[in-house]
């Protein structure tokens, strides 16, 4: 990279400019990166994961691409440096970016360029040494409740299936857009009788029950509340106070200080837009005052 090329931010910095691919003489393919590349490198250089299983240990296999699991730095090499540059070849198509996971969505109105986005998404992953998993990618269509099943579907991409559900981010979507699959995935993994067994067979005392009840089963059912609590339906929201109920119940909590799960869900969006109108940056728009409209 020419001398004459390099941004002035870049020479008062002390940075390191990496090179991406395309000429290097172009200061356009290179990205800066602050001195902390060089124990970011220093991590992933040499680096060698093994598995562990029934008391056996696997023999070390060297990472040589790809995001190193169960690693604090591997989405953040990810997101800010490996996936900077990819983008959606059609303006009406987005690809959101969250840890190390992608998704892309494809307007109803562009259906037919789900191929060439999925094509573009290979080429990118092959010039970053990367490679798709198809295995574990999934194909979700959302459809209003009038047309559903009245549209016509293209086929699914080769190789990827296409599924009513997926967990995205820990939480369970499905293509009716309700949060009735993702509650009953919940109680699911704690059953009354299951839950029950587990937290009074180790012979805790009360209060360390509760502690255990507060930061295992309830942490879940909270966990992005506010993401998913507004798709619920009357009867999810029946499923869930009857399962607090049997909590209280068994004493994970107190009976009288049960709360519905309207109101936990009250409780913590309060805490959630609390936070967000404290934050140094705007992040919700302003309140418009009492005389504007809506095109104003």
């Amino acid at each position: 990279m020419s001398i004459g090329g390099v941004p002035s931010a870049w020479k008062s910095a002390i940075i390191t400019s990496i090179y991406k691919k395309g000429l290097s003489s172009n200061p356009a393919n290179y990205r800066p990166v602050s001195p902390v590349y060089k124990w970011i490198k220093a991590f992933f250089h040499g680096h060698s994961q093994c598995t562990r299983f029934a008391g056996s240990i696997s023999e070390l296999t060297d990472i040589v691409a790809s995001v190193l699991q169960g690693s604090a730095t591997g989405p953040a090499a990810y997101m800010p440096v490996t996936a900077a540059d990819l983008h959606p070849m059609h303006d009406t198509n987005k690809i959101l970016k969250f840890a190390d996971d992608t998704y892309l969505t494809v307007a109803a109105t562009s259906s037919n360029t789900c191929a060439d986005e999925l094509s573009h998404i290979q080429s990118w992953a092959t010039d970053n040494i990367l490679k798709l998993n198809c295995a574990k990618s999934k194909e979700i269509i959302f459809q209003s409740r009038s047309n559903r099943g009245k549209a016509v579907q293209l086929p699914a991409p080769q190789g990827i299936e296409r599924v009513d559900s997926i967990i995205a981010l820990g939480v369970v979507i499905n293509n009716r857009l309700s949060a009735t699959d993702h509650i009953s995935y919940i109680l699911t993994a704690f059953q009354p009788p299951l839950c029950t067994c587990v937290l009074r067979s180790h012979g805790l005392p009360e209060l360390s029950v509760k502690d255990v009840f507060q930061a295992t089963v309830f942490s879940k059912i909270t966990y992005c509340l506010p993401a998913w609590f507004g798709f619920r339906t009357a009867a999810d929201s029946n499923r869930l106070d009857s399962f607090l109920r049997h909590c209280a119940k068994q004493g994970f909590w107190s009976p009288t200080d049960t709360p519905s799960i309207c109101a936990i869900a009250a409780d913590i969006e309060d805490t959630l837009f609390n936070k967000i109108l404290r934050c140094a940056y705007p992040a919700v728009l302003p309140v418009r005052s009492a005389g504007s409209t809506l095109s104003s």
